[in-house]
């Protein structure tokens, strides 16, 4: 009696499915490298370090325009309360 043998035949992919698999592949590569890159660069303290320098430079504007609106208005104040007494002064 012959035993009944399957023929060992290897499936083949198909070639949308290597092309797929090869992208992957590049793609994870390509991802890994960049999380790499961005380690090595020290990327997250630098925008912690630009986030506090615009903070204070926001801070610092700020400041100084309220300071010149408070001057400015103190002078017109100034100016109002001398005018009443002696006309055109400012």
């Amino acid at each position: 009696m012959k035993a009944c043998s399957k023929p060992t035949e290897k499936r083949e992919r198909s070639v949308f499915s290597t092309i797929f698999i090869s992208v992957l592949v590049i793609l994870a590569v390509e991802v890994t490298l960049l999380i790499g890159s961005i380690a090595v660069s020290r990327v997250p303290q630098q925008l912690d370090r630009n986030a506090e320098d615009i903070l204070a430079k926001q801070v610092e504007n700020r400041s100084s325009y309220l300071e010149d609106f408070l001057c400015r208005r103190r002078i017109s104040a100034i100016c109002r309360i001398g005018s009443t007494r002696r006309p055109k002064r400012c």
